[in-house]
């Protein structure tokens, strides 16, 4: 049975619960080979981190967010670490939360966590941030497909080792969001929706707080 193992990383680049990831892994890989479950995997970590951790024992797979909305791992080398690699990249929230799917138009639409927990969905910066949503949405309309569907599809054909994992309440959602796979974007289209990413800058961290520290550890 394939389980996966989730490093939750400290404040500290060199730690994990407090000690070197090498310690960590080493740990991990002893346990892989008593058989106590099959591959390890890393959350949020930064390129450095997973090197470290790959010459210790093969990481499988690095869990991140990654979308239209937010795309740092292009930028701080996580993905093209991944793809060196030749680990997996499991891409979680590709529909920012919900925000891409385009079903929330106004500020009432969105869930009360949200906006008191992520910033970008905060009063000052939603109206802003959801400008990017009408570009997705006409080019979904080119290609009779929904907005959700651009979305993941986006994601999907970001590289070969990019896996989105969208989350779903109802069945017809979980459908909707399998249909991705069948859309055909031009390259005109991810031309549009990368220009568009350019000028319509989302405004406001992921998280905000202490947990924004914890990213890209």
């Amino acid at each position: 049975m394939l389980e996966l193992i989730r490093i939750r990383i400290s404040l500290n680049e060199n730690v994990v619960d407090g000690r070197p990831i090498e310690i960590t892994i080493a740990a991990l890989s002893q346990l892989v080979k008593e058989g106590k479950f099959d591959h390890i995997g890393l959350s949020e970590v930064s390129a450095n981190t997973i090197r470290r951790a790959y010459k210790v024992h093969p990481v499988a797979t690095v869990e991140l967010e990654h979308s239209i909305w937010y795309s740092e791992a292009r930028s701080n080398g996580v993905l093209a670490t991944c793809k060196e690699l030749g680990i997996a990249v499991i891409a979680y929230s590709p529909l920012g939360r919900g925000i891409l799917a385009g079903k929330w138009k106004t500020l009432d639409d969105v869930p009360e966590i949200l906006k008191a927990r992520q910033p970008r969905y905060s009063p000052e910066n939603f109206e802003n941030n959801r400008k990017i949503v009408d570009v997705i949405d006409e080019v979904a309309k080119k290609r009779g497909a929904t907005t959700a569907q651009v979305a993941i599809k986006w994601v999907l054909d970001e590289d070969e080792h990019v896996i989105p994992i969208p989350g779903a309440t109802r069945v017809e959602r979980v459908e909707e969001n399998m249909g991705a796979a069948n859309v055909e974007l031009t390259k005109e289209d991810f031309q549009e929706i990368e220009q568009a990413r350019e000028k319509l800058e989302v405004i406001g961290d992921r998280y905000g707080g202490p947990q924004e520290k914890l990213l890209w550890a």
